[in-house]
């Protein structure tokens, strides 16, 4: 494996590595109910994208029953009006690269704490790609509302290098993984290209999706041309960008950066568009592994912190203070611009990216981490409704009809954002929606208020 990320391959089984506190706290959701939302302008971030002003959408078992001009919806008495005047309507955000918590345990679990961060946050649904039966669990009791939380997506444990799979057993795992219900299968670093060929097989004839790193043995296209899913993280794509005499890859970001040849990148982004696979670049972890800052400078800056255990959050300092003095802060600068040229270059191709980063890991806490990615996007120059498209409608297009979200349309989930402004003009309202609504329940901004108050007071000291 490319010492180049050694971290992060350390990083994704290190949520195991520390104990966490059980919650003692009621997480019972709140009941569906029929709603009419009315006054708002709604952004429902279909193919036109123009908002739509004076509608009404009416909410019933969960889902959008109707959207129609005010002067054509009869609303039924039954229903609770919410008025929105001067606020704005849009579908929820998609995790697609999170780390979900492995205890299911009752109604007491850091797993609360991490599914309720999400839904704080506008995160409606999570693509889980850190995979383990509680999680099965996990994702039915939310389905039937017996359980908070953002709808999930549940992926396989990872298949990695580290597991010495022959090609007889990657095949059986993968059997297994159907058997059980995963949603999809999480590939990882050190695979052989026979192995990951048996998985690749053994996924078609289960149809299950496969996603998640480029083992570097299998390299980006021999991954994408048998059907990997998503790319997840950047570095493979920067790797494809070396020359021909480096081609076997490096050992240091250093390397990376210096012998990166960008003039590579309009071929590199064309074919990767035509590859039907999509991007999840999860860089605003990568800016905290290659950018140079401390962990101590970032525990300092980054005030979501608080809402996770202390024993982890000091593991993530340590981690990170040893990637900082490896790396080194000309190098991190350096690393910055490359990311930037890169991302520009795929969006530009009309490469699929969707939102993701890791959470919750190394500074990356839920449902916050959604809001630092976002940044990060829009620093490299993805324009605003790029980067709302990469966390709704462009997840829409990847899962396909069955989705049933991500954008506001009847028929489709009532999975909700409503917020105070425009976030084509501000991205920043995504930070702190007014309401959430999840599978047609309506998490207020005073009830989310509470439960991270909550989480914080444990924390506190």
């Amino acid at each position: 494996m490319s010492r180049v990320r050694v971290a992060v391959f350390a990083a994704c089984a290190a949520l195991s590595l520390v104990t966490v506190p059980a919650r003692a706290a009621d997480n019972a959701p709140p009941a569906r109910e029929t709603l009419a939302l009315v006054g708002f302008t709604i952004l429902p971030m279909t193919d036109d994208g123009e908002p739509l002003r004076e509608h009404v959408l009416l909410v019933s078992d969960g889902r959008i029953a109707r959207l129609a001009p005010a002067n054509e919806v009869e609303i039924p008495s039954t229903a609770r009006v919410i008025d929105g005047a001067g606020q704005w309507l849009m579908p929820g955000l998609v995790e697609m690269h999170g780390h979900l918590p492995g205890n299911s345990g009752g109604g007491s679990s850091f797993a609360d704490d991490v599914l309720f961060l999400y839904l704080a946050n506008g995160v409606t649904s999570v693509r889980g790609m850190l995979g383990d039966p509680a999680q099965l669990l996990l994702r039915d009791a939310i389905a039937a509302g017996e359980r908070a939380g953002p709808r999930l997506f549940v992926g396989s444990p990872p298949l990695h290098g580290g597991l010495g799979l022959s090609v007889e057993r990657a095949a059986a795992l993968v059997a297994d993984y159907a058997a059980a219900g995963y949603d999809h299968l999480k590939v990882h670093e050190g695979l052989s290209p026979d192995v990951f060929a048996a998985i690749a097989s053994a996924a078609e004839q289960h149809d299950l999706a496969f996603g998640g790193h480029v083992a570097d043995a299998v390299g980006l296209w021999t991954a994408v041309d048998a059907g990997q899913s998503t790319v997840d993280h950047m570095d493979n794509v920067l790797l494809e960008l070396l020359p021909p005499e480096h081609a076997g890859g490096v050992a240091t970001p250093h390397q990376l950066v210096e012998h990166v040849d960008l003039e590579r990148l309009p071929e590199l982004a064309q074919r990767l568009a035509e590859s039907g696979a999509a991007v999840v670049p999860t860089q605003a972890l990568w800016v905290t592994l290659n950018g140079g800052a401390s962990g101590t400078s970032l525990r300092a800056r980054l005030s979501e912190v608080r809402f996770m255990p202390t024993a982890m959050v000091d593991q993530w300092e340590a981690q990170v203070n040893a990637q900082a003095a490896a790396v080194g802060a000309e190098v991190g600068a350096a690393y910055s611009v490359l990311r930037d040229v890169a991302l520009a270059g795929l969006a530009e191709a009309d490469v699929p990216v969707l939102l993701g980063t890791d959470s919750p890991q190394l500074f990356s806490v839920p449902g916050f981490s959604m809001h630092r990615e976002i940044q990060v996007l829009r620093a490299a120059g993805l324009s605003a409704e790029a980067i709302l498209d990469a966390g709704t409608s462009a997840v829409s297009r990847f899962y396909g009809e069955s989705y049933a979200a991500g954008q506001l349309l009847p028929g489709l989930r009532a999975d909700l954002l409503l917020l105070d402004g425009d976030p084509r003009a501000d991205l920043a309202v995504l930070e702190r929606p007014l309401a959430v609504i999840a599978d047609g329940r309506v998490w207020s901004r005073e009830r989310l208020d509470v439960g991270l108050q909550e989480i914080e007071r444990r924390h506190a000291g």
